[in-house]
């Protein structure tokens, strides 16, 4: 049987309920539990905000079959290096995270941030544009990526410069030598930098997200 991660929605809560609200429709289908965070001392505005998560989620999300833990959790943004200490022991290793950062505070939301990074958890960071026309997603691991060296970075530009490229390609752009490219490639795709696909006897290798913001 294959083990499924637990999935977890955590939100930053503001004065206004509507990005959180937003982000529950859009994943009430794939995850199992909710965590709001909210600025020590909680403001009148952010109070009644959260009421409104916690009748959103009793009316409508249990009201259409679903089953949601949730729970609420308060952090003082003044102190920020206890605030990342306190952050960081929500995001377990055995879970998996949606962490959208759409409301709230800017110090709460660079705190939460930082705490979801320094923990290494798994999962991606969501945020909606101001006039709701779209958001964006962003794997954290763009975050923690060590630095490329001259050679990668020489072989990071050749494929995104032919957009998918063999290894005979990435010579001919580099000059580097095949063994060395081999040695970089490896080490690029162990690091989530490059993507490979085989077609026949065949390796193309591309870009990922990460990749790209690195290049």
């Amino acid at each position: 049987m294959v083990s499924v991660m637990p999935r977890v929605l955590v939100a930053t809560i503001g004065f206004d309920e509507k990005f959180v609200i937003r982000a529950l429709i859009r994943h009430q289908e794939e995850i199992d539990a909710f965590i709001g965070i909210l600025s020590r001392p909680v403001d009148q505005r952010a109070a009644q905000a959260a009421d409104n998560i916690k009748g959103f989620i009793e009316r409508y999300v249990r009201d259409r079959g679903r089953s949601l833990a949730y729970r609420f959790e308060e952090v003082d943004p003044s102190d920020p290096y206890l605030a990342i200490s306190s952050l960081k022991k929500l995001f377990k290793q055995e879970d998996e995270y949606i962490l959208n950062l759409s409301g709230g505070m800017r110090a709460l939301v660079v705190e939460t941030l930082t705490a979801f990074v320094a923990s290494r958890a798994r999962g991606v960071i969501e945020i909606e544009l101001e006039n709701f026309t779209g958001r964006i997603v962003i794997d954290p691991r763009v975050l923690t990526a060590s630095p490329l060296n001259a050679e990668e970075e020489r072989i990071v530009a050749a494929i995104r410069k032919l957009g998918r490229a063999t290894y005979k390609d990435i010579i001919r752009e580099t000059g580097i030598p095949r063994t060395t490219v081999f040695k970089h490639l490896s080490s690029l795709r162990s690091r989530g930098i490059i993507a490979y696909q085989r077609e026949g006897r065949t390796t193309y290798y591309t870009l990922t997200d990460i990749g790209k913001a690195l290049s």
